[in-house]
């Protein structure tokens, strides 16, 4: 199936300290390091990760369309210079074209930016801010190891108001479940956001992830964390508050205030069969069927780039892996139960050929499996499309295992 490529991902890995939660491959760069040696760094990145653009541009020439979304992730890609940015724009402007309604979207740090840098940002075509909030409480904030002052958080909100971007041009994030988090400092610091009047909103269930600080304090001691019953109500409560406020539930974990202030590129990872590049440290790519992340540390990386430029693609031989028509069926199933609007059943047909009966199957095999609870988890289950209720989302890991399950034993009896 002949798919273009019109999305791309952007990996920033620096902070100034890594967070007590987070597993993501980052590079702390410490308060106390020396400003230019810090420019250093970051510049030594970009120069790698610009010869990888242009390395990876030429190898897919002919799949290029034009770019939908480009994402800055990290990391903090705030911490990048407005002239670093720059170069990195232009690199991806020298080999691919970028569509003027291109969704440009850079996540920052409070603590890392002031007006003039973001206006800097703007001028250089960057059209969405994502913020990473986490709580509006200074007890709570105090435990999650963060790279910045809690007044950091309203300083750095005032300064994205005074800038150039336009409210709905910004989304925030907040985190539930946190240490010493109860329902009413949530709702709290919840109503707070709901204030500042932005477009979009991301909220998130602390996860205990291996490896990190978090995982290691509370793993076996989880008294000061809220329990699973605490977290759901913060979870309905959320729900409940913002879409009486007129947001949009679009996605578990994402609200916009109209359909047009949605993430155009998370729309598109919700997809589920949307190829699309990556670059830069532990970023992940899916292009021409065959799913890959880059090494994790900037040493490995930048030793991945220069087998690359010297005609040596062994890493992406050995850490790459094929996904077959049935694996995208199934990446499809766990990415669009994601969103409100569902897993669209055409897709069924798309990928297995129009065979009859899997769809008529799939219903049945869940309103059996679910009898008495399917209208508590699902508010659409019929062969058109499978959508799932709050309370569904609520469970929908358990929900999305089940329903593979299901239809990998209706493949396996017609095979």
């Amino acid at each position: 199936m002949l798919k273009q490529i019109r999305n791309i991902y952007v990996h920033i890995p620096f902070c100034n300290k890594k967070c007590s939660y987070c597993d993501f491959p980052v590079y702390a760069l410490g308060h106390q390091t020396n400003l230019l040696h810090k420019q250093n760094i970051k510049d030594q990145y970009i120069d790698y990760l610009n010869k990888e653009i242009k390395y990876q541009f030429n190898q897919a020439r002919q799949d290029l369309g034009k770019i939908q979304t480009l994402y800055f992730g990290g990391g903090t890609p705030s911490l990048l210079s407005p002239f670093q940015l720059e170069s990195i724009l232009n690199q991806i402007k020298s080999g691919a074209t970028i569509d003027e309604k291109c969704e440009i979207t850079i996540e920052i740090d409070p603590g890392t930016f002031d007006q003039q840098k973001l206006n800097a940002f703007k001028d250089l075509g960057v059209s969405r801010l994502s913020m990473g909030v986490q709580t509006l409480n200074e007890k709570e904030f105090n435990k999650l190891g963060r790279g910045h002052n809690f007044k950091d958080i309203l300083a750095s909100i005032e300064q994205i108001k005074k800038s150039n971007f336009k409210d709905d041009q910004v989304s925030i994030d907040l985190m539930m479940g946190l240490p010493d988090q109860t329902l009413e400092s949530y709702e709290k610091s919840l109503r707070q956001t709901i204030e500042y009047g932005f477009g979009h909103q991301s909220f998130y269930i602390l996860t205990l992830e291996e490896n990190t600080p978090f995982h290691k304090k509370y793993i076996n001691n989880q008294k000061e964390l809220p329990i699973t019953d605490q977290v759901a109500n913060m979870y309905e409560l959320t729900h409940d508050i913002l879409t009486e406020q007129g947001f949009i539930h679009y996605e578990v974990s994402n609200y916009a205030r109209n359909l047009e202030l949605r993430s155009k590129h998370n729309l598109m990872y919700w997809e589920g069969d949307q190829e699309y590049l990556s670059f830069g440290c532990g970023a992940a790519s899916y292009y021409q069927s065959m799913r890959f992340s880059r090494p994790r540390t900037l040493a490995k990386y930048y030793q991945y780039v220069d087998k690359l430029l010297v005609g040596s693609n062994q890493y992406y031989v050995q850490n790459s892996e094929y996904e077959s028509q049935y694996d995208t069926l199934q990446t499809i199933v766990m990415c669009q139960l994601r969103k409100s609007e569902g897993l669209d059943l055409k897709k069924i047909d798309l990928y297995t050929d129009g065979r009859n009966g899997y769809k008529s199957q799939l219903i049945i095999d869940i309103q059996n499996k679910y009898g008495d609870q399917v209208s508590q988890y699902f508010t659409q289950l019929d062969e058109n499309r499978i959508a799932f209720s709050v309370q569904g989302f609520l469970v929908s890991n358990t929900l999305i295992s089940d329903i593979q399950l299901i239809l990998d034993n209706i493949f396996l009896k017609n095979t």
